[in-house]
């Protein structure tokens, strides 16, 4: 199960300065004894030579586009940490250009409803008559039935509020979509 909440960015943290300082390089092989069974049998290890080879399954790639600086780190950090690659866009026209180009790669989009020089619904409406079935999450400071309707029929996949936004639920409805 997934839990995040800010108080882990702190733990987090330590971590990756511990391994960023080598602190960690002598964990015990016997720790990876529990890898082939919790990779589904991707990794194999050879203690004869301390080494391990895993075979990563691919990364699925998200574009956020969000217009709160704040909220568009946590959900980048958040998503990385749950193994998604993140690419971020400024404002609706450069997600939009990114979204529609020719060598798109993105499994999903988390795009905010008011986004400068055009509006999330914008987006979805114009991925939509171009034919493009990019899952869309949409993100509104409203709590509203009207917003999640509007959000529904400009061809966006979900709709939540930024306002009480869980972490858990987002990704709930993100493995839903890729499912």
């Amino acid at each position: 199960m997934r839990l995040f909440a800010l108080r882990d960015y702190a733990n987090l943290h330590r971590v990756e300065t511990r391994l960023g300082e080598g602190a960690l390089s002598g964990v015990q092989a016997a720790m990876t004894t529990l890898l082939p069974a919790a990779m589904n049998g991707t990794a194999r290890l050879s203690l004869e030579h301390k080494t391990l080879t895993v075979a990563m399954p691919a990364m699925p790639k998200i574009l956020v586009a969000v217009a709160n600086e704040d909220l568009a780190n946590l959900l980048q950090r958040g998503l990385e940490v749950e193994n998604y690659l993140v690419d971020r866009a400024q404002d609706g026209r450069e997600a939009l250009q990114r979204a529609m180009a020719r060598s798109s790669s993105y499994q999903l989009l988390i795009l905010d409803a008011l986004l400068e020089h055009k509006s999330g619904f914008d987006i979805c409406r114009e991925m939509r008559k171009s034919k493009r079935e990019t899952p869309v999450i949409l993100l509104g400071g409203r709590q509203g039935v009207e917003d999640k309707i509007e959000a529904l029929q400009s061809g966006a996949d979900d709709f939540l509020s930024k306002r009480n936004l869980v972490f858990e639920e987002l990704m709930a409805k993100i493995d839903a979509l890729l499912r």
